[in-house]
């Protein structure tokens, strides 16, 4: 079980990566095309704030070889653009959630502007917050792909030692 942030400017297609992981986890098949990654099948949740639903299924649809397998696939969980925010009561139904469904569980958050706009992510409590949410995640033993925006405010180095003050800063 891990947390993993996917930084990345608007369009960069974040979510088009996630989704196509998502399907490869449910479908078995192999991630990034025949001769990529084998991946262990997995129930998973696609908290999708960004997205409005009907492209999100139709992006679905066309990443999925068995669409309707897919959306009927009960270790399946789709939410898109609910208006989700990532508070205390929330993230209780998130794990309830996470514990009912047959492990391993994925959790793909997309984006986490969105679901966290209650926090201010410049500000150290804010971001102790979040990881203190991403850490109950963390324990119901699931794993968290969480993308993130990034803006212009200033250029990035990825190589910079300093890159994650530097990426969240760029909100």
């Amino acid at each position: 079980n891990h947390v993993v942030l996917l930084l990345g400017t608007p369009h960069s297609c974040k979510s088009w990566f996630v989704e196509s992981l998502a399907v490869s986890l449910l479908t078995s098949d192999s991630f990034m095309g025949e001769d990529g990654f084998r991946l262990t099948p997995s129930s998973v949740i696609l908290l999708d704030e960004d997205t409005p639903s009907d492209v999100l299924l139709s992006r679905l649809e066309r990443l999925s070889p068995d669409f309707d397998s897919l959306v009927c696939n009960p270790r399946f969980h789709l939410h898109s653009v609910e208006g989700l925010i990532l508070r205390q009561k929330e993230l209780d139904n998130l794990l309830k959630e996470i514990y009912s469904l047959p492990p391993p569980v994925v959790v793909f958050m997309d984006t986490l502007t969105t679901i966290a706009s209650h926090l201010d992510l410049n500000k150290t409590d804010a971001t102790l917050e979040l990881s203190k949410t991403w850490a109950k995640i963390r324990e119901t033993g699931a794993t968290l792909i969480v993308t993130h925006h990034l803006t212009a405010k200033s250029e990035i180095s990825y190589t910079d030692p300093d890159f994650t003050k530097k990426a969240m800063g760029n909100t």
